[in-house]
């Protein structure tokens, strides 16, 4: 109930946002939803052992693990960060704090690099994303995640320096980010509305193909992922209930290719859409595997465009089934934060024990 009560508190800020000042600058934007950043700050980094590695990062974080090893690894940006507040004093939790308002504001970078709707995208970055749910459990490829969509976003507008720098900055909190640098050279993808959904059925069964031994044969010769091959991260895989549920928007998806044919967006507009489409089907053929799954992370926020142009199209021409679409939305996320709330989705607070 705590998820729903946060969602509907930063749906009314960013009502409010968009209605009087969307126009404004992004100074101007994060110091008129001020109260609400804090209460985001406060409400995610004040989580207590949200998924598997929160006990991990909090040993991090109180100088009980090795931080040189993220320094080795090539993960410099962690380490500074870390290292430095830790030298000044600081160690637990504030650093989940720290790290959920870095989030905020990344994310408010993102949401005016769009400039419109930050209602709609807030909305769908909360219900669809996952992100908010996921971040704190691993702190530093969510960090990695926020800067690689800036590099995305930024280089769909043509401006190639930001797009390296924003990468650089990410692969300093992951070194998987630097994959990410091959997506340079689709900046310009263009797809047809029967090819898109030609490819989004395509991508969806080739999600349950069992791959589980493929990727193990060939994670074994990157060094860095090679520990996998053998773990039980690997051997329990991503199961076919779990596929399901992840791809149950695949008909929000499908329509949304309408809006390749109708064109009722901006040019600027229709190629984020274009971009998002492509990472919703990378994002979905990555299920296929746990390890693969996390490199879709990469594609969580960047695969909520295509359901927000949809749904801003929809608001306009057809508002009945705009709502449906929304409540159809709001039911999904409610099952999985109010009745059925598992893991990083059953919010346990730190504020509870201090109190």
């Amino acid at each position: 109930m705590l998820y729903i009560l946060f969602l509907f508190s930063g749906l009314m800020a960013f009502y409010v946002y968009d209605k009087q000042y969307h126009a404004k600058s992004y100074s101007f934007l994060l110091l008129y939803i001020s109260p609400f950043i804090a209460l985001w700050t406060f409400f995610i980094g004040g989580q207590l052992n949200v998924g598997t590695d929160y006990y991990s990062y909090l040993g991090i974080f109180n100088g009980k693990a090795d931080l040189s090893f993220y320094l080795n690894k090539g993960e410099v940006f962690f380490y500074g960060l870390v290292h430095a507040f830790q030298s000044w004093g600081f160690e637990g939790q504030f650093f989940f704090y720290l790290f959920a308002l870095l989030y905020v504001f990344l994310y408010l970078a993102i949401a005016k690099i769009v400039g419109h709707n930050y209602t709609l995208l807030f909305f769908l970055f909360v219900t669809v994303s996952t992100m908010l749910h996921s971040q704190m459990n691993g702190i530093r490829q969510c960090t990695a995640v926020y800067f690689v969509t800036l590099a995305i976003l930024e280089l769909l507008q043509e401006k190639k320096k930001k797009f390296f720098v924003y990468v650089i900055l990410a692969t300093g909190f992951h070194i998987s980010a630097i994959s990410i640098i091959f997506l340079f050279f689709f900046r310009n993808i263009i797809l047809t509305s029967r090819l898109a959904k030609v490819l989004i059925i395509i991508t969806a069964i080739l999600a349950f193909i069992p791959a589980d031994e493929i990727i193990k044969q060939l994670i074994v010769v990157v060094p860095q992922y090679s520990h996998y091959a053998e773990s039980d991260y690997l051997q329990q895989g991503v199961s076919v209930s779990n596929k399901l549920t992840k791809l149950i928007l695949f008909p929000l998806y499908y329509y949304s290719v309408s809006i390749i044919e109708t064109h009722k967006i901006s040019a600027k507009d229709i190629r984020i859409f274009q971009f998002g489409l492509f990472s919703y089907l990378i994002k979905t053929i990555c299920i296929v595997s746990s390890v693969t799954y996390r490199f879709g992370h990469y594609f969580f926020i960047l695969s909520i465009f295509p359901l927000f142009y949809y749904l801003v199209d929809l608001q306009k021409r057809k508002f009945k089934l705009y709502v449906l679409s929304i409540l159809y939305l709001i039911a999904l996320y409610s099952l999985k934060v109010i009745v059925f709330p598992i893991g990083e989705y059953l919010y346990s607070s730190v504020f509870v024990t201090y109190f």
